[in-house]
């Protein structure tokens, strides 16, 4: 397990040819998900790995791994201040994140909050993005597309793209006081769904007390 958090650590520095790219090579006004997808299909032919299969599938895999939290807090942090920030090698995976992502180390509670989500997304069983994945595996052709088109199917509204949904729900919401009027307005009276809440998998491990 330490070998394997080491590897991650010494592979999150990002390309310079892709750093260059992030601060100007996009659209503005991506979001995340995009520039991850679009960002991990650069790096193929940047890392020279854009070819069928081969032996080295798990070292690329690793190194998806830990590019992938470096990519998208490089990106927040171009578009929120500027700045570029450099993963830390004594930080563990999540909390390097987090440091990237808001320029300080994360809390306890914090810290604990976001693993937790991230081992929620992980135990989410044979999904649509994760289908996805295993179908264009089989064709034998390269990591990276595997994930551009694992991403592509993340992003659908009726997938990972429900926490966007969820997350301008919340945003008009507001207070946590109007949480009931609102569902009343939305739900029982205008007939509307509330997206991104509810999900039976994740309602199972809350209840199985595996979050408690």
């Amino acid at each position: 397990m330490r070998e394997f958090t080491d590897e991650l650590a010494s592979n999150r520095e990002l390309p310079k040819e892709l750093l260059a790219f992030l601060r100007g090579g996009l659209p503005k006004g991506l979001r995340p998900i995009d520039v991850l997808r679009i960002s991990i299909d650069y790096l193929a032919p940047l890392m020279g790995e854009a070819a069928a299969k081969g032996p080295n599938e798990e070292v690329k895999a690793i190194r998806l791994i830990a590019m992938a939290p470096t990519i998208v807090a490089t990106y927040h942090r171009l578009t929120v201040d500027g700045s570029v920030p450099r993963p830390r090698a004594d930080l563990s995976h999540v909390a390097n994140y987090y440091y990237m992502f808001f320029d300080r180390e994360p809390g306890d509670e914090e810290l604990r909050a976001l693993e937790t989500m991230f081992i929620t997304y992980m135990e989410h069983g044979m999904n649509n993005s994760s289908f996805t994945a295993v179908t264009v595996a089989s064709t034998l052709t390269d990591i990276y597309s595997v994930i551009v088109a694992a991403i592509s199917s993340l992003k659908g509204p009726l997938h990972g793209g429900a926490n966007f949904e969820a997350l301008k729900t919340i945003i008009e919401v507001g207070d946590p006081s109007r949480a009931e009027e609102y569902v009343i307005d939305k739900v029982r009276r205008g007939g509307e769904k509330i997206i991104g809440f509810g999900h039976r998998c994740i309602r199972g491990l809350r209840t199985q007390g595996r979050f408690i």
